[in-house]
Formats: structure tokens, C-alpha cells, sequence
């Protein structure tokens, strides 16, 4: 079990094998195309816990999709650190070792100005390519790491051409939560486009000019 892992377990939410292994940030930029309800967005959050608690004086931002899903990880993120938070403000936890955690909205003011040794935006694909290139430019740092995490959506822009030069794949039926029933009925009743996206992970086909 990696250092990741048995954090995770302590926290009271153990990952699966396959998400543990996917945040162990061996490159520079880690780049995750997952399906829906695969357990992504927790997976982050506890990552960025993990991140701050593990090295001392780091400054670790996670950008989410929306306001009110900043918040959510904001509170995940909290809890996950327990009793080592130092101080609290709107988008800042302070932990005793030094390091501190920014779960912000996409917003060029909550980004704009920070130095970030770990960046994770979660949705990826949802957020504005303004606001992906400001979050990038805070990692100016020789070892910062990047996390990009999304479902796919369309076949341009930022994420798709990460994933494009390397990603790492989350298959839905390596998640025993998903009933296959609800993944078939929702193949009946969704655009084929659309499904694939979800539940497939995958980016839309281009047509040929």
C-alpha cells in the first residue's frame, strides 16, 4: 500500500488500487481522463490534504468547476486535515507545518497572484480556457506538479491536448459502486456522443474535413 493509500484509509475514505496510483504525481503534469461517478473529485481532495500534510511551507491549490463545488472541497479538505489546520479564511486553510491549501472557483481573482507548488483542477474540460492558463501560469516553480482530472467533452482545447501527449485512463467497470444497470439504461436513453463522454471516458470523434 503506498504512503497515499494508507493516508486515505486513515482519513476514512480508502481509495481503490487503480485511483491511489493515479496520484503519484510521477510526471510533471498528470493528466486523468475519467468517466462520471468514478470518484474523482474526492480522490483530488484528498490529495490535496495529502500534499500540504506531507511537506512542510507547500501551497497547494485545488480549482474546481464552480463556486459551490469549491466550497464542497473546501469542507472535504478540512476534514481530511484533522487537527493539523493552524487558520481558516475563505478559500485558505493554514496548516501547522506551514503549508496551505486553496480550494477556489474558476475565477481569475481567487487565482491571479499565487505561487502554487501543486495544482489539481478538478473538471478540467468545464472550465474555461482563460481561467486554465491562469491557474498554469502559477506554477512557476522547477518542482511544481500539475494534476489535470476531468471527463472528457470536447475533442480541442487545453485538457484534450494533455491528454492527448499522456493521460491516464479510469475505466468505469473498475468501479464496483456503478451498477451496470444504471450504465445501460443510461446508453438507451443518452445521445451516443454524450454517453461516450460520461461513462466511456471518451472524447468525441472528430469528422475528417
Amino acid at each position: 500500500m503506498s504512503e497515499f493509500a494508507a493516508f486515505c484509509l486513515g482519513a476514512g475514505a480508502p481509495r481503490a488500487d487503480w485511483q491511489a496510483e493515479s496520484m503519484s504525481l510521477k510526471e510533471v503534469v498528470t493528466v486523468i481522463v475519467a468517466p462520471r461517478q468514478t470518484g474523482k473529485t474526492e480522490t483530488v481532495e484528498l490529495l490535496a490534504a495529502w500534499e500540504a500534510l506531507r511537506m512542510p511551507n507547500l501551497t497547494v491549490m485545488l480549482v474546481s468547476s464552480s463556486d459551490g463545488q469549491s466550497g464542497r472541497s473546501q469542507k472535504a479538505v478540512r476534514r481530511f486535515c484533522d487537527c493539523q489546520i493552524a487558520g481558516e479564511d475563505f478559500h485558505r486553510t493554514a496548516l501547522m507545518n506551514g503549508s496551505q491549501i486553496l480550494c477556489v472557483p474558476p475565477e481569475r481573482a481567487s487565482i491571479v497572484g499565487w505561487s502554487v507548488d501543486v495544482l489539481i483542477i478538478d473538471d478540467a474540460a468545464f472550465i474555461e480556457e482563460d481561467i486554465l492558463n491562469c491557474a498554469l501560469k502559477t506554477t512557476v516553480g522547477a518542482d511544481a506538479k500539475v494534476v489535470l482530472i476531468s471527463a472528457p467533452w470536447e475533442a480541442k482545447g487545453i485538457f484534450h491536448e494533455y491528454a492527448k501527449i499522456r493521460a491516464i485512463r479510469w475505466d468505469i467497470t473498475d468501479a464496483p459502486w456503478i451498477d451496470p444497470r444504471t450504465v445501460e439504461a443510461a446508453r438507451r436513453v443518452l445521445p451516443e456522443g454524450r454517453f461516450r463522454s460520461e461513462y466511456l471516458a471518451e472524447f468525441p470523434k472528430v469528422a475528417a474535413a
